[in-house]
């Protein structure tokens, strides 16, 4: 396989990825995004960083928001102009690395790798967890999720979630309102970005605490879902390729988090200060 070392991670797509090419678009749906495209100038007329969102407001961005407005333009305005305005102020994408490094140094929320359609594979390890600074530890999943789609292969748009359960407990879990808050900004900010999402070997507590956030959560996005045993992990060999899944769930890949190789990688691959 491609990964020869332990402890360098998958910033590349492997021979196996496969973008597929989007969908066409009808008549009317051409129609909408032109009329959503006209919607620009207005958007950014008061933006203090108008060459910013207008890069942002790609062709492809627009679709999300179409697509997860059901092609109801007034909704995907209205939702892309609130996109605009948290922009402004959580600045996602302008996150220092100083600020958020300490939440990534046991391993427990990392890019590594990527599906067989281009999806970016990001893995969650809360019995990793290390801290409680619990708004640190929001930037630092949004901080990771910028990264991953900053390294996305041409074409591709979305990542999967690799949630490894091993090790967690209720007492390392941050509280159920940090949850609904990272929930209400993926469904509200970043739409139509999560492609596939695995839960490995959930803990006994889970079903509760899913029932709690599951009314945060669309009927598409809980279709991408799925609970996963350990032992059947060649159920998710599907949509990804086992060779650059890590062993821990199950896959091929020998990998071992080393905080100072990964921040390293991570920071020179997206251009970012440390």
């Amino acid at each position: 396989m491609a990964a020869a070392s332990l402890n360098v991670p998958i910033f590349n797509p492997p021979p196996t990825t496969h973008v597929a090419e989007p969908a066409a678009l009808s008549d009317t749906q051409q129609k909408l995004l032109q009329e959503f495209r006209e919607k620009i100038p207005e958007l950014i007329s008061n933006s203090p960083v108008p060459e910013e969102d207008q890069a942002f407001l790609s062709d492809a961005c627009l679709l999300r928001y179409l697509r997860a407005t059901k092609w109801v333009l007034p909704d995907a305005v209205k939702k892309i102009s609130n996109t605009l305005e948290w922009r402004h102020t959580y600045q996602p994408h302008k996150i220092p690395a100083s600020e958020v490094e300490e939440e990534g140094k046991t391993g427990k929320s990392y890019f590594n790798g990527f599906d067989r359609a281009g999806r970016a594979l990001l893995y969650l390890r809360p019995g990793r967890q290390n801290t409680k600074t619990y708004e640190r530890q929001l930037r630092f999943t949004i901080f990771t999720i910028e990264k991953a789609i900053q390294l996305l292969p041409p074409g591709a748009e979305q990542f999967c979630l690799l949630i490894d359960y091993k090790g967690a407990s209720m007492a390392k879990n941050p509280p159920l309102s940090q949850a609904a808050e990272l929930l209400s900004i993926l469904h509200a900010h970043y739409p139509e970005r999560l492609g596939l999402a695995y839960l490995i070997d959930t803990p006994w507590y889970f079903s509760g605490f899913f029932k709690l956030v599951s009314p945060f959560i669309d009927p598409v996005t809980r279709n991408k879902i799925n609970f996963v045993d350990r032992k059947k992990a060649e159920q998710m060999g599907e949509k990804l390729d086992m060779d650059y899944v890590e062993q821990h769930i199950g896959g091929k890949f020998d990998f071992e988090y080393d905080h100072s190789v990964y921040w390293k990688a991570l920071l020179e691959a997206t251009n970012t200060p440390s």
